[in-house]
């Protein structure tokens, strides 16, 4: 093998290296998710906009739709002192900016905000929302990932056996693989009814979970360092082959 080809084997994994960790890192998502509640007719209904991101949290534009003919909203906090909200309410919709100076960290799925309706109608009443605007603590750009509405069920009578349900691996799914980025979907729709899953941001989905990453940096980082030690190996070879001929030459002569 020449010094050539040896020289273009080195250089591919580095390139391919640095694609990779440009693939990997350059684009960071944060999805949102409101949990689902069922509670008695006439009482107030609290619910949480949870967020969930590598990245801290400092700026994301809501806007929740809701039927104001089953749910009376009546306020909505932050649940930190760091954080801080301007809300705007009119008509069945509410228009919200989050703001944290120093972001908030979202890691383990966390708890932005929450929001409180109370109930005046029975049935099943949904919070839809989108987002836009979403900024981490660096000023950069979060892609927006999936987003989960939440549904409220209201009965005369509170059934205690399904209180703040979790959702089945079944609505996580369907959550998960319909999810228009910046809107927000239903548990339990039908396909028809879900939204298109468009997604103005590109449709490749992120590399979410940080070992996973952490592990293609690693594997292409080893091959790159196997292939410079082969170049070192290589030309050490060389030139003491090199030092060998000079010599016996000189023995020669």
């Amino acid at each position: 093998m020449d010094m050539k080809k040896l020289i273009i084997l080195i250089i591919i994994p580095f390139l391919i290296l640095f694609s990779l960790a440009d693939t990997v890192f350059a684009e960071e998502y944060v999805n949102f998710y409101l949990t689902d509640e069922d509670n008695q007719l006439n009482r107030l209904v609290t619910i949480e906009m949870k967020a969930e991101s590598f990245k801290k949290l400092s700026a994301a534009s809501f806007e929740f739709t809701y039927d104001n003919n089953m749910l009376e909203y009546r306020e909505i906090k932050v649940t930190d002192d760091s954080s801080q909200i301007k809300v705007n309410d009119t008509d069945g919709k509410i228009k919200l900016i989050f703001l944290n100076t120093f972001g908030k960290d979202i890691s383990d799925k966390e708890s932005i905000f929450t929001i409180t309706f109370k109930s005046i109608k029975e049935g099943t009443s949904y919070i839809d929302f989108t987002v836009n605007d979403c900024v981490d603590e660096d000023v950069q750009s979060l892609h927006i990932g999936n987003c989960k509405s939440a549904t409220i069920n209201i009965s005369k009578k509170h059934n205690t056996s399904t209180g703040n349900k979790p959702q089945s691996r079944a609505d996580k799914n369907n959550t998960s693989n319909n999810s228009e980025r910046g809107k927000s979907t239903r548990s339990s729709q039908s396909q028809n009814d879900i939204i298109s899953t468009a997604d103005e941001w590109g449709s490749l989905n992120p590399i979410d979970d940080k070992n996973i990453r952490f592990l293609f940096i690693g594997a292409g980082a080893g091959i790159t360092l196997v292939c410079v030690a082969v170049l070192a190996f290589y030309i050490g070879r060389k030139s003491l082959e090199k030092s060998h001929e000079k010599k016996n030459n000189g023995d020669n002569n």
